[in-house]
């Protein structure tokens, strides 16, 4: 790849975040005027696996090969995974450009999987700002936060009897509990 025109962005390249271990490149193209950066991450968890098995392959102008893309929702999983605040505007960017080439099941399952229910919910939000999550994410999401958040309950008097309302899903946040 060096010899196509990528450039390591740092050295030395092999960079570790958590459990994850990337190159980060940079590039210009040859009709190009800025570079920009190329990530390759080393596949190695079932996830990660998962993501390259689905990937398009895809010709670049400079390279006498062709090499794997990650598909939309894959891109935004990851992003959503690092969490960074540029990340969550490009998988909310990613989302409303690609939507009706998502795998919607695909992503529950993975969404489920690394507890992201309530930054996909924020990105859809985001992304769709007029628009409810469809039923098939929200009936899905909201069973899966409610497993994974503290749940408070709440007692009220009644007729001398007491009774039980309904669950509050509540998620402490700093030192309060938002509701």
């Amino acid at each position: 790849m060096i010899d196509a025109g990528f450039q390591p962005k740092k050295l030395p390249p092999i960079l570790q975040i958590d459990d994850q271990q990337l190159i980060q490149l940079k590039f210009v193209p040859p009709d190009g005027i800025a570079p920009f950066q190329l990530d390759l991450f080393f596949a190695g968890s079932e996830y990660q696996k998962a993501a390259l098995l689905r990937a398009a392959t895809q010709q670049i102008a400079t390279l006498d090969y062709p090499v794997k893309v990650l598909r939309p929702d894959d891109l935004i999983l990851l992003k959503l995974c690092a969490g960074r605040m540029i990340d969550r505007a490009d998988a909310a960017m990613l989302l409303r450009e690609n939507r009706e080439d998502m795998d919607f099941n695909y992503m529950t399952k993975w969404v489920k999987h690394f507890k992201l229910q309530k930054d996909f919910s924020e990105i859809w939000a985001e992304a769709f700002p007029d628009e409810q999550i469809p039923a098939e994410f929200s009936s899905s999401f909201s069973i899966a936060i409610a497993d994974q958040l503290p749940t408070y309950f709440a007692y009220t008097l009644r007729a001398s009897a007491i009774s039980l309302v309904p669950p509050i899903i509540a998620r402490p946040s700093g030192n309060s509990v938002m509701v």
